[in-house]
């Protein structure tokens, strides 16, 4: 170790070296300088710094989501978003800049700020504040700052603000949907009403043709065929009855022309006497003498034997008390046919009107059916509305009540009787690693630039021969201007890397400060 060759004084060139664990503990010996200084250096600034830190302390409170006083299953709550986006929605109205700035004018926040902008001391406190899900029922409001009792009011009232504007922010999405289901259902009603009268309308304008009365239509239909050919059989016989009178009265009306023309014209003169002395006794007896009644009565049996002139569906007959019955039977044959041509026209209208509907109700129900889906569809959304919104005035008023799902604090900010920032053991720990890695390194780049032999070894391997003999160790001042240069170099380069890396230290875990996220932006 004390007598060294160099590669120069053979004229070869230098190679790879290669260690084994003993010269790994030689070359820590000899060059224990590079790794204690920065060890020690490191070690100790970072302790040094670490006690000039300001204590930063931070207070957590937990706050429970329940389910409320009354079972959702009895009543359902309207207000059920996930707590996860409950928390990013109050996030927002918590951190806002009018709730911040009262509570760090409360609490006289950040005092060394005052002068400054206070869109900064709002950023600053926004900074310090984290909320965060712990499981599915559970979140935490945490705050920090630099002084404990502070840290531990600024939390409670942070809590206070967060459950009560939930409660705010839930009755009003419960009232907010109870007036929409409410409109809803006013306007659903308004079209349920007019599609009813539509259906009604329909129905009055085609009554008689409507599906549910199909089958009666048909019944009728054939009852009125049944009387139809029932009423044509009744006419053939009445027409036959007829034929038959009509040929019995032409007999009989011949008979009478050619045998009694005399007897009635002695009647007919009979008859004018009788009227010539029932006008005499009207003019001295009054109509309800007994010789007047019995005259008049003479003169209408008179009339009835000499007969008249009467028509029967055109055909002009003389009827006296001979044919009279014949007559009237004629009269009475001929009245039925008309009656029942009547009836047979009426029948045969009703079967017209019935084949018509029966004929035209399949248009109709099929119209019917769209109308009547569309109103089927009106009423279910109606009646699903009227739940709903009978179930968002019930959640109104279980939130109004704040009976509905309750955020408890279950774990208050409690004062932090120890600082939660810096860590001063984690602190110095890192800075001896960091010194121990800054030394190692160095270590190893001196020995890469430094290529003169360390004994007759290294030597032997190099010039792979034997060495003779070895020279007692000596240094040119050349050799140490260039060692001690060297040297300078390593230990400005740790020293430098160790100060960057215990400041970024002591921003980042010290302060929470990230320099590299200003290379960011």
């Amino acid at each position: 170790m004390n007598d060294i060759v160099t590669s120069n004084s053979l004229g070869a060139e230098p190679s790879v070296k290669k260690f084994a664990l003993e010269e790994y503990i030689s070359i820590l010996r000899y060059r224990k300088w590079l790794l204690v200084i920065p060890v020690v250096t490191l070690t100790i600034v970072t302790a040094f710094a670490s006690l000039f830190m300001s204590n930063i302390y931070r207070a957590q409170t937990t706050i429970l989501v329940s389910g409320g006083d009354v079972s959702g299953e009895l009543v359902p709550s309207t207000v059920t978003n996930a707590i996860e986006d409950r928390v990013r929605t109050v996030r927002e109205q918590i951190l806002s800049e009018t709730l911040l700035l009262n509570v760090i004018q409360t609490y006289e926040l950040f005092p060394e700020m005052a002068n400054g902008p206070t869109e900064d001391r709002i950023g600053r406190m926004r900074s310090n504040i984290k909320i965060t899900v712990n499981g599915k029922d559970m979140f935490a409001i945490s705050y920090t700052g630099d002084d404990p009792l502070t840290v531990q009011n600024v939390t409670n009232r942070l809590a206070q603000m967060f459950i009560s504007e939930t409660y705010g922010d839930r009755q009003k999405a419960a009232t907010a949907t109870a007036e929409f289901l409410a409109q809803q259902l006013n306007e659903i009603k308004e079209q349920l009403d007019k599609q009813e009268q539509k259906v009604a309308a329909f129905k009055r304008e085609h009554i008689g043709a409507l599906p549910e009365q199909m089958e009666a239509n048909q019944r009728t239909l054939d009852r009125l065929q049944a009387q139809l050919q029932s009423l044509g059989e009744q006419m053939a016989a009445a027409e036959d009855r007829k034929v038959l009178l009509e040929t019995q009265m032409a007999q009989v009306q011949g008979q009478l022309m050619a045998a009694g023309s005399g007897q009635i014209v002695t009647m007919q003169d009979q008859l004018e006497q009788l009227q010539a002395q029932l006008t005499q006794m009207e003019q001295t007896l009054t109509a309800e003498h007994p010789d007047v009644k019995e005259l008049k009565s003479k003169i209408a049996k008179l009339k009835s034997d000499i007969g008249s002139d009467q028509t029967v569906d055109g055909k002009q007959y003389h009827v006296n008390s001979v044919n009279r019955m014949m007559f009237e039977r004629l009269q009475q044959t001929t009245l039925e046919i008309r009656s029942m041509e009547k009836q047979r026209g009426s029948i045969m209208g009703q079967v017209a009107e019935l084949t018509n509907r029966v004929s035209g109700s399949p248009a109709v129900e099929q119209e019917l059916s769209v109308l009547e889906r569309d109103l089927t569809k009106l009423r279910e959304t109606y009646q699903d509305l009227q739940k709903k919104h009978m179930e968002a005035k019930q959640s109104e008023e279980l939130e109004s009540q704040q009976k509905g799902r309750q955020f408890k604090i279950i774990d208050e900010a409690r004062f932090p009787e120890k600082p939660y920032s810096p860590n001063r053991p984690r602190l110095v720990a890192l800075s001896f690693t960091l010194g121990l890695i800054i030394g190692l390194i160095a270590i190893f780049v001196a020995e890469h630039l430094d290529h003169s032999f360390r004994d007759d070894d290294d030597l032997s391997r190099f010039a792979n021969q034997s060495v003779l003999a070895t020279i007692p160790r000596f240094t040119l001042e050349a050799d140490q201007i260039r060692r001690a240069g060297i040297i300078k170099i390593v230990l400005a380069v740790a020293a430098a890397l160790g100060f960057l890396l215990t400041l970024f230290l002591i921003l980042k875990i010290g302060f929470g400060f990230n320099p590299f996220a200003l290379l960011k932006k």
